[in-house]
């Protein structure tokens, strides 16, 4: 049976998972929590591309277009946060990504992140 991740580092990281989107819908985001959850979207992606849930490709772009416009509201502006589409896509993505981090050997959710590197964005 492949090694999954332990429990308590499965909280850690829905944890600031969470902290991102809380901080982000409440316009209090930074340039960091952008960060995380575009990180979080497409470690999501990658790991529904692998077997573990399913994100159809309209909540994905929409996930992206969110962090995207995030990103450029908070360059011009200093104000990062996420309007009601883009936070309401991001949710879907935590919640598919929690469950992934569950049902994923750690070698998976691994190798999803060094994708995610590799894109140049982690």
């Amino acid at each position: 049976m492949p090694e999954m991740l332990p429990h308590a580092t499965i909280n850690l990281i829905a944890t600031r998972c969470h902290l991102a989107l809380q901080a982000m819908s409440n316009s209090s985001g930074t340039s960091s929590t952008a960060r995380t959850l575009l990180e979080v979207t497409i470690a999501t992606s990658v790991l529904a591309e692998l077997g573990y849930g399913a994100v159809s490709e309209v909540t994905a772009r929409d996930a992206e277009d969110a962090v995207r416009r995030s990103v450029e509201s908070g360059l011009a502006t200093g104000r990062w946060h996420l309007d009601e589409v883009g936070a309401h896509a991001i949710c879907r993505i935590v919640e598919v990504f929690e469950a992934q981090l569950a049902s994923a050997p750690a070698s998976d959710v691994e190798a999803a992140f060094t994708t995610v590197k590799k894109l140049g964005v982690g």
